[in-house]
This record gives structure tokens, sequence and C-alpha cells, in this order.
């Protein structure tokens, strides 16, 4: 099975999609913000992320154009 990421800077909806994917055992790990994500990805390197567009401090769209970056 893959990895996935969860980005959402919700704990409820973090934690149900992440329940939701391990019930499924699928390997998971959450971020509750675009700058933890960017860490995640660099240490784990996710085969998909699924990630919330409206964040504080660096929202999806931002934290999208990074984590593409890295990958280049």
């Amino acid at each position: 099975m893959g990895k996935l990421l969860i980005v959402d800077d919700e704990v409820d909806v973090r934690e149900f999609a992440a329940n939701f994917f391990r019930k499924r055992k699928i390997e998971v790990s959450t971020a509750g913000s675009g700058e933890e994500a960017l860490e995640i990805m660099q240490k784990h390197k996710p085969d998909l992320v699924l990630l919330d567009i409206k964040m504080t401090g660096i929202d999806g769209i931002e934290t999208l154009k990074r984590i593409r970056e890295l990958d280049n």
C-alpha cells in the first residue's frame, strides 16, 4: 500500500479522514498546517496528499506550490 498525507487545520476533519484510511490498511501521516506538511513531505515522501485549501498560515495553494518545488 502507498503512503498518504492528510493536511487540514481542523483536527476533527483530519482525524476522521485519517481513521477512514487507516481502517483500509493505508499508511497515513497527518499535518495541521502547510508548514508541518512541508516537513513531513521531506521526511516521509508520501505517494498522495489530501490538502485543505483554506488554512491559517500557509494556505493550501501555497503549500501545493512548495510541494511541487520539492519534487524538482
